[in-house]
């Protein structure tokens, strides 16, 4: 049911199901599944180019010295960027 659609709640889920929403709970996290909420993050806006145009040479010039350097860099999918900057909606979430 949550492969299908991951923004489903375990509300929802249980009441389609039948079943309290805490044991719905309890299955996903056995699982391994939890759910990511969406959180407000500022838009990107023309002077932050700047900043982030430096942090992108600092990498560049980085790796002459240390070809290993981005393996450094820690990359998360937490978050869900649009021009206006980060979306944010309270009962939105996503299980995985």
């Amino acid at each position: 049911m949550f492969a299908r659609n991951p923004t489903l709640s375990s509300r929802t889920a249980g009441r389609h199901l039948g079943v309290g929403h805490s044991l719905v709970l309890t299955i996903l996290h056995d699982d391994g599944l939890y759910h990511y909420r969406y959180s407000t993050m500022h838009r990107l806006m023309e002077v932050d180019r700047p900043r982030h145009l430096g942090y992108c040479q600092r990498i560049l010039t980085s790796l002459q010295h240390d070809p290993d350097i981005v393996g450094h860099v820690l990359c998360t999918d937490e978050a869900q960027f649009t021009r206006e900057g980060i979306f944010n909606w309270h009962d939105s979430h996503h299980w995985h």
